[in-house]
């Protein structure tokens, strides 16, 4: 599908879910066909004509109105484009096997109708769902993994700057984490995006951490990475399958010992790693290698998902 056809597309869901709705005429001006090209690819690329999926997008939106306080069904059923009550009562029980009246009282959520497209209404919004509910996104999962994407893409960069640039002073100089003090350098900033791992997991596993032996050097930080990468991948993995987020454990490398949640230093771990990614995209920007984009977990899904 050309991009200027999915635009049109998208225009025209979201013309064809309007209260005003839109006929035959509108409908071939918004693809800028005639009306029986127009409903063929509808049809082909949707799965089914322009009016059934108006009359299903507009009753999964009058399903989720009926669950609003001060609503009637009367005003639903206007607003979902039907002339009479009765009309919409029995376009509905049709749909969702029950009537407009008992369905208010269920709780939620609620269900979509089936849709060949996978588009559907959701919040006030329209979506498009084509895993079918057989998908689920996780987001903490899906934010290591977009975090371990782009570090590796940072450090690759890094094997073509010489040991000058990455051992400049930042200015201005920049404190990431109060207690670790200044990144001084695009070196330490790096070090320490891949530090945070290790020095997490071995503190989580129980294990101690030599700060003075570890290797700086850019094959060092990306051999360091792959490794602690995989260890920390796993541990979420772990932790979110055990459901031990709000769990404790004891960090016996802090002097005192302190105790911590795995929720809560995953997140530290994260935020963290966000400051420092964005700052080195800047210093890469700054010495001319601006191709990296800005970070953003949305380009990863989709050139993860293009296979780039």
């Amino acid at each position: 599908m050309d991009a200027d056809f999915e635009r049109r597309l998208d225009n025209l869901v979201r013309g064809l879910a309007s209260t005003r709705g839109l006929d035959a005429t509108n409908v071939a001006r918004a693809f800028d066909y005639s009306v029986a090209q127009t409903y063929r690819l509808f049809a082909k690329t949707v799965g089914e004509s322009p009016g059934r999926f108006r009359r299903r997008l507009l009753l999964e939106r009058a399903a989720a109105k009926l669950s609003t306080p001060r609503t009637t069904v009367g005003s639903v059923a206007v607003e979902a484009g039907y002339g009479s009550t009765e009309g919409f009562a029995r376009a509905f029980e049709k749909s969702f096997k029950t009537k407009p009246t008992e369905w208010r009282k269920r709780p939620g959520p609620y269900p979509w109708l089936p849709a060949p497209s996978g588009i559907h209404y959701w919040q006030g919004a329209f979506v498009r769902s084509m895993s079918q509910g057989t998908k689920t996104m996780n987001p903490i999962r899906h934010m290591v993994a977009h975090d371990l994407w782009t570090t590796s893409r940072l450090l690759d960069r890094a094997q073509t700057l010489g040991d000058d640039a990455l051992d400049a002073s930042l200015i201005p100089p920049v404190t990431v984490v109060a207690f670790e003090g200044e990144d001084k350098t695009l070196r330490v900033v790096l070090d320490r995006l891949v530090m945070a791992k290790e020095v997490w997991v071995a503190a989580i596993k129980g294990r101690e951490f030599d700060f003075a032996a570890r290797d700086s050097s850019v094959a060092g930080m990306i051999a360091r990475h792959a490794a602690s990468g995989v260890e920390f991948s796993d541990l979420v993995e772990d932790l979110d399958q055990e459901g031990k987020w709000d769990d404790l454990f004891i960090d016996a490398m802090c002097c005192p010992p302190e105790t911590f949640t795995f929720g809560g230093v995953v997140a530290h771990v994260l935020n963290f790693a966000a400051v420092r990614r964005s700052l080195v995209l800047r210093e890469f920007a700054r010495l001319g290698h601006d191709d990296l984009g800005y970070g953003d977990p949305i380009d990863y899904e989709r050139k993860a998902e293009a296979g780039v």
